[in-house]
């Protein structure tokens, strides 16, 4: 509404007349009040609040500054002259807000639902009485004075009378759990608001009263990658012993030998040598974490490259079997493809294939026929997928960014952080064969970054061209155009085209391969007009994706981007469609909520977030069983200086929402499901999108069990981890310690990406934003019985009608 600066022309002028004949000064007449309206700038906005008539000048709701103070602390007001003991003998000297609260919260139970800053919306004080009165009518806001982060207990007693409902005293507010805590510091500890050292060590130990010594390993590791520890040295000395108590049985069972004994220094080191190899396989070292110790390896295998012992850490003979299996299953146009990747691998032409294909038709299961191939003949396949969830379906996978160290904020010179002297590249010399899945997905920076490093890592080799694409490596990417594409923030559809891979230098050199038979239509076993319904289901799918289907435009001068959904998808939008919607998805729920398959088939799906969150709450509170809070730490990180920190409180930090991170509130029950946000392992299927159902909760951590990907069944460990926003559009550095998961009853239409469900249910409060995110939330349904969809337009649309945002400039010259 305003561009520019604002500016303004002054004039100054002398008032004085000259003096007449008499010698008496003249002044000018002036009219200030003309000149006020002639002269005065109205900006953009305030001409708009004139013209629309809003209040200039009024304060509503109100607003009352609570007094709070730490006990017989309160302030007392005094004249001069007046006696000490006088004061002291004052009848209320001892009624504050606060300590009128405890004692309304003591005499009225509806008090207890609130927090003192919520108070004032339900009660007002009444100052000459110095008493708490219920509100009869209108509202206001309760608002604490700032307290600094250095001013000890009242900086926590600050952040408890935010969070505790209810309070009856001071000793009830330190109270957690039914412990009394000593301090409020140590009671803002115990809700989790604080972050230290000491959190890792009392959940290593909660762990150790109920987890195996192997998980409390994996735990250690996930803790050292994923958090900010201080002494990990430490740490290690103090929960070594828990960590390794599997080690003397295992050891007196393999030698048969029951009065064998080891030292701790030689269990320390065994049990170092796998926490080695668990952080390798996640691409970091002990060295990376010190002043941990390296173990000392005796045993000559261990000298070699580990990143290259771990890719040949796979059975030859069976490798082979099972390429024999996979590839009698191709069809003719997995086949085809087949052929000719394996024909460039061969006879060491490389070159760069570009595998096309929508969901169901097999991309997955060629995958692993090239993986077995390749490594039947003893060689090394590199396979990565753009996102952590494709990543788990690949033998071996990983996401490309880790596998490839490609930098997050990448532009047109960006290179890949690999040291040409490194295990990796060493790794990259030796591979014969890289697969990289849902390609379309990754910025087109990404892939000149790692064909630019590849061509430098490779220039020396043998057979190697600095201007051979990928520096001669055989390079097979995959995927699918109808999907979500890179994400550009405040982008338009130009900006997010112009970011694909399409418009990448690289596509020029890339020969696109078709899979077109969709292998979920051709179960011989499905009677034939179940396989017809799933042909006319797929087809339609495709003609969504790619915005050939009838559409209309709803206003004068909009795109043409509305399409009619067929009435057997749809739910009326009414007062009870979103409990129709949640029972035709999740039915029995109450009933069936603990059977981990039910989980893992459904799901409902939604653009934003914010509608994600309210589905979930709402799912939660119908199930049985009591619910647990956890509370998440949220400090500032990387401030040069206090400034910011003494301007923002901790519970405006609480209040921040970023897109990838979980809430400040983390409200869960045994049975919920989950989805993790981070990769924590990839190497246990660990991954951002993999869906979990919680099994127990403690303190300081959850025990979960794996329901999709490669480890389905594994029960994992998760704690809390450093988590900080990846937007750029976050005003200041942020860390967040939470656990990285969110309830996933439902889950946005971009998280869902490369999961496949057997019910789904689209709700869709606003219309979709993006590139075929449309098509995304319909093709995660296997069949059309298990999709139904919610469209909650404005009263003057028409209600079947929903938005599909398609940039076909995508698929030219595909």
């Amino acid at each position: 509404m305003s561009k520019g600066v604002d500016r303004a022309n002054v004039q100054i002028e002398n008032n004085v007349v000259l003096a007449n004949e008499s010698g008496h000064r003249r002044y000018r007449s002036v009219d200030e009040i003309k000149q006020y309206l002639d002269c005065r700038y109205l900006s953009p906005i305030e001409s708009c609040w004139k013209i629309f008539d809003f209040e200039m000048q009024r304060q509503y709701p109100s607003v009352i500054r609570l007094q709070y103070h730490l006990p017989d602390h309160q302030f007392v007001i005094f004249n001069d002259d007046n006696h000490f003991y006088d004061v002291l003998d004052r009848d209320h000297i001892h009624d504050t807000m606060l300590t009128k609260w405890f004692e309304i919260n003591q005499s009225h139970v509806p008090a207890r639902n609130l927090t003192f800053v919520e108070f004032p919306s339900k009660w007002t004080w009444k100052q000459n009485k110095r008493q708490w009165e219920s509100r009869l009518q209108g509202r206001c806001i309760g608002r604490l004075p700032y307290a600094h982060s250095h001013s000890g207990e009242q900086y926590y007693l600050r952040m408890l009378l935010n969070k505790i409902r209810g309070a009856q005293s001071f000793e009830h507010l330190r109270t957690i759990d039914g412990v009394v805590h000593p301090t409020f510091k140590a009671a803002c500890a115990a809700l989790g608001l604080l972050d230290d050292d000491n959190e890792w060590n009392e959940a290593l130990a909660e762990a150790s009263t109920w987890a195996s010594a192997r998980k409390l390993r994996s735990m250690y590791c996930t803790i050292l990658m994923h958090s900010e520890v201080t002494n990990p040295y430490a740490l290690w000395q103090r929960h070594w012993k828990s960590m390794t108590d599997d080690l003397q049985y295992q050891i007196k069972r393999d030698m048969g030998n029951s009065q064998i004994r080891i030292d701790d220094g030689e269990l320390q080191n065994l049990r170092l040598i796998e926490l080695e190899l668990i952080l390798n396989k996640n691409g970091r070292s002990l060295r990376d974490f010190p002043p941990m110790p390296l173990p000392s390896f005796e045993n000559a295998q261990f000298s070699m490259n580990r990143l290259i012992r771990e890719e040949l850490d796979y059975d030859f003979t069976s490798e082979q079997q099972l390429f024999d299996n996979l590839y009698a299953g191709l069809n003719e146009d997995q086949l085809k493809a087949c052929e000719l990747i394996m024909e460039s691998y061969t006879h060491n032409h490389g070159g760069l294939f570009f595998v096309y294909g929508s969901g169901g038709t097999g991309k997955t299961y060629l995958w692993r026929t090239l993986i077995t191939r390749v490594r039947s003949q003893r060689k090394i396949v590199l396979s990565v997928a753009s996102s952590g969830i494709a990543a788990i379906f690949l033998p071996g996978g990983r996401t490309a960014h880790s596998r490839f160290k490609i930098p997050i904020n990448l532009d047109e010179s960006s290179s890949c952080l690999i040291n040409t002297n490194s295990n990796l590249a060493k790794l990259i010399r030796e591979t014969s064969l890289i697969i990289w899945d849902e390609a379309p997905m990754a910025h087109r920076h990404g892939f000149e970054a790692v064909d630019r490093t590849l061509k430098n890592i490779l220039k020396l080799s043998e057979n190697a061209s600095e201007d051979c694409i990928f520096g001669g490596k055989l390079v097979v990417l995959g995927g699918n155009f109808r999907q979500i594409l890179p994400i550009v923030s405040k982008g338009g559809r130009e900006a997010t085209v112009s970011v694909t891979i399409k418009e990448s230098t690289i596509w020029d050199h890339c020969k696109v391969l078709h899979l077109k038979i969709n292998m979920r239509v051709m179960n011989l076993r499905l009677p034939k007009t179940t396989c017809q319904q799933l042909m006319d289901f797929t087809n339609w799918l495709l003609s969504v994706g790619e915005g050939k289907v009838s559409a209309i435009s709803l206003t004068e001068f909009g795109e043409s981007n509305w399409i009619r959904m067929p009435s057997q998808f749809l739910i009326k939008n009414d007062s009870q469609s979103l409990m129709r919607l949640i029972d035709s998805v999740y039915p029995n729920l109450r009933d069936s909520y603990r059977n981990s398959t039910y989980l893992k088939e459904r799901a409902i799906l939604a653009p934003k977030n914010g509608d994600v969150d309210k589905l979930n709450d709402k799912m939660l509170s119908m199930l049985p069983g009591q619910s647990r809070t956890y509370m998440s730490a949220d400090t500032f990180c990387n401030i040069e200086g206090d400034i910011v920190e003494n301007m923002n409180p901790p519970e405006m930090l609480h209040s921040l929402n970023f897109p990838g991170l979980p809430n400040h509130f983390l409200e869960l029950k045994e049975g919920t499901p989950i989805i993790l946000l981070r990769n924590l392992n990839q190497s246990e299927g660990l991954c951002n999108g993999t869906r979990l159902v919680v099994t127990r909760m403690g303190d300081k951590l959850l025990e979960t069990e794996v329901i999709t990907g490669s480890n389905i069944g594994d029960l994992v460990l998760i704690h809390r981890i450093s988590l900080t926003p990846q937007s750029t559009r976050s005003p200041f550095p942020i860390k967040r310690s939470q656990f990285p998961v969110k309830l996933a009853f439902a889950m946005t239409i971009n998280k869902s990406q490369g999961q496949t469900l057997k019910n789904v249910g689209v709700y869709l409060p606003e219309p979709v934003f993006s590139h075929d995110q449309l098509y995304v939330a319909l093709s995660r349904a296997t069949s059309p019985d298990g999709l139904k969809i919610l469209i909650v337009n404005r009263d003057d649309d028409p209600w079947d009608y929903i938005k599909n945002i398609v940039n076909r400039e995508i698929f030219d010259s595909l």
